[in-house]
């Protein structure tokens, strides 16, 4: 079939056709203009040289139009052959710098191919690979395997975590991508692609105990917070009531002096009186507060808003009041 494709062929068709149709109408013409044989001979002559050049420059624009889609598919398939080159020059790189071990293999487990990661992986030469198969390498007591084979079968794709076994017969957990495609020649082939998580899984492990060791930690402190807490609470409780009654007995006697002696007293000495029911006062309030902080572990927050002014006339007057005092 490529034969009449070819440059030859489509000349002599060309060639045969323009021939046969001057041939078969050229004398038809003549003898419409004139018929004299004289005159027909001339023009037999001038029709052959017509047909000469006629043909001889057909055949050049023809030939020179197939030479350039000779040279236009040249091209175009030098450039298919050099992307071709260096898609195989990246596949080819890719396959064997890869860090992550990568396997060409058939549907029925036979390795075809390994990189230079899988045998770092497995532990194992290519050869060896070659003949354990895909089902030495996998453990096959993993229950998540045959379900990943259906899965594959099933779509033609498989990604998911598998428990893979080395040349010492030490398993490890590695994800895998594995694909089913068709190759150049049209047979079946897979490829698996497979990261060792062993150091993920020792980190996710490192990372499960140093939460369960801080969370440990954490209902310890809380613990012993608690019982601070308690503590203190106790503490308060306590003083607060130890507290209370020489303070009131304190503003019992001051009252009880002014009562029955005030008219005695000058002015300076009922002041003095005074600021001892005024601070006797001051001191049951300080009191009171211990006894709702003792309570506060055990009440519900509430916010509200405060006035800063107040708290600071309340400070300045206590400032005052002992400066008087001295």
């Amino acid at each position: 079939m490529r034969s009449f494709r070819s440059i030859p062929f489509k000349t002599m068709v060309l060639y045969v056709t323009v021939a046969a149709l001057y041939i078969l109408f050229s004398d038809y013409l003549l003898l419409l203009f004139t018929s004299d044989i004289d005159t027909l001979n001339k023009m037999q002559t001038y029709k052959g040289l017509a047909f000469v050049v006629t043909t001889g420059a057909l055949l050049y624009f023809f030939i020179l139009h197939q030479m350039s889609n000779l040279e236009r598919e040249r091209e175009s398939r030098v450039h298919a052959e050099g992307m071709f080159r260096d898609q195989e020059a990246m596949y080819t790189s890719l396959f064997h710098n890869s860090s992550e071990a990568v396997l060409l293999t058939d549907p029925n487990g036979t390795i075809i191919s390994a990189n230079p990661a899988a045998c770092s992986m497995f532990g194992m030469t290519e050869p060896e690979l070659l003949t354990q198969g895909r089902t030495g390498l996998t453990d096959r007591e993993d229950p998540r395997l045959e379900s990943a084979l259906k899965k594959r079968k099933a779509s033609g794709s498989f990604q998911g975590e598998l428990t893979f076994v080395r040349k010492d017969g030490t398993r490890f957990p590695g994800f895998c991508s594995t694909n089913i495609f068709l190759d150049q020649t049209g047979r079946s082939r897979t490829n698996m692609i497979i990261r060792d998580l062993t150091e993920q899984k020792r980190a996710e492990e490192e990372i499960r105990k140093f939460n369960e060791e801080l969370e440990r930690r954490v209902a310890e402190r809380t613990a012993a917070l608690n019982e601070a807490n308690c503590e203190l609470e106790a503490f308060n409780y306590s003083v607060s009531h130890d507290l209370r009654a020489p303070v009131r007995a304190i503003d019992s006697f001051s009252a009880f002096l002014m009562d029955e002696y005030g008219s005695a007293l000058n002015d300076d000495a009922v002041k003095l009186m005074t600021n001892i029911r005024s601070s006797t006062k001051k001191m049951d309030q300080l009191i009171n507060g211990l006894l709702s902080l003792s309570h506060f572990g055990r009440q519900d927050m509430h916010v509200q808003i405060v006035s800063m002014e107040e708290i600071v006339h309340s400070v300045l007057n206590e400032v005052l009041r002992g400066i008087d005092t001295s």
